[in-house]
């Protein structure tokens, strides 16, 4: 599972917004991140804990009222009700991880912004808030605790921040330089070129799904072409997958783990650049229970040879396990072992 950290302002209401256009960039924002929590992705998002109270000093959090009248200033009264809203904040709010700062910022002296997108960002005191939210994002980021950071202000001048930070450690002063992805939306996984990072932090076959999904979008984005629904294949992974990947090392960073990633990937996004073979001595191997046939395609040529199987139907593919060539056996595994995610958060 990987964890995004969520800018407190993306809660906010007011935001950052100075006119309609970019108020209504925020609440999409604030849309899709309620989405993802609520979801089965294997995504994690953290939020700063005391944001709430900072929001509420200042009139800026969950408020019925308040957001009715500021969709109605901005004229977004009639694109978003404020009863979505108000429950849509709210599952992103209830639904999020809470990180206390006051441990991992308490040696901290001074930092730089680059670019400080909130220099300027009115009120201050959320201002200050974004502030705190990107120090403790960049140091859960250098310790591979949290991916990115999703900011709480519109706009899409760059995709990173660069954050300084120097801290006190025994007597001495230590510098940090961090570039933290910034994520407006989950498909920005594949913009960030994530899907390999995915695969190799992966500890279960969710992490693996989403890992396959992010790298078969990022080969339709290197193709040219647009991540729209329907775009990537629907697949499941296999009960027995995960653990054929470790068998076989090509989980996590072994030997040969990035290349059977694309192999699976290649396949979800329909661009296989392998000739794919049907399974079977004489006649097209099939499933008892769904008639799925079977299929395999080869993921090293090297002397252990391994190769890719899959079950595919007319509506799904399922990627059964990876073997050496010498075995070449397709695993049917089991029914209710079977693990899948919602693509739709992936889609631009």
């Amino acid at each position: 599972m990987i964890s995004l950290f969520v800018d407190t302002a993306v809660l906010a209401i007011p935001n950052y917004g100075v006119d309609s256009d970019t108020a209504e960039e925020i609440i999409a924002r604030a849309f899709s991140m309620s989405e993802v929590a609520a979801s089965d992705l294997p995504i994690q998002l953290l939020r700063r804990e005391g944001g709430d109270d900072v929001l509420g000093a200042i009139g800026c959090g969950l408020d019925f009222d308040i957001i009715s009248q500021f969709l109605e200033i901005l004229e977004l009264d009639g694109i978003y009700s404020a009863m979505d809203v108000y429950k849509a904040y709210g599952t992103l709010s209830d639904r999020s991880a809470t990180v206390c700062t006051e441990q991992l910022l308490s040696s901290l002296d001074s930092f730089v912004l680059r670019p400080d997108h909130v220099r300027n960002m009115a009120p201050v005191e959320l201002a200050d808030e974004s502030k705190l939210c990107l120090l403790t994002a960049s140091k859960m980021h250098d310790s591979n605790d949290c991916v990115g950071f999703v900011p709480g202000w519109a706009g899409e001048d760059h995709n990173l921040i660069e954050v300084s930070r120097e801290h006190s450690q025994s007597g001495e002063s230590k510098s940090f330089e961090t570039k933290i992805p910034l994520f407006r939306a989950l498909s920005d996984l594949s913009k960030h070129r994530m899907g390999p990072k995915l695969w190799a932090d992966a500890n279960c076959a969710s992490d693996i799904c989403l890992a396959i999904a992010v790298r078969a979008s990022e080969m339709l984005i290197n193709a040219g072409k647009e991540v729209i629904d329907g775009a990537l294949l629907p697949f499941a992974v296999g009960s027995e997958f995960f653990e054929s990947l470790q068998r076989c090392q090509a989980a996590g960073n072994q030997p040969f783990a990035q290349v059977c990633l694309d192999n699976c990937a290649q396949v979800v996004a329909d661009v296989v650049a392998k000739f794919v073979r049907p399974m079977g001595a004489k006649h097209h191997e099939k499933r008892d229970r769904d008639k799925a046939g079977a299929f395999r395609l080869h993921v090293t040529e090297n002397k252990q040879g391994l190769r890719l199987m899959y079950w595919k139907t007319k509506n799904e593919i399922e990627f059964a396990n990876v073997g050496p060539k010498k075995e070449e056996v397709i695993l049917s595994g089991k029914a209710v072992g079977i693990t899948k995610i919602d693509l739709s958060a992936l889609i631009n």
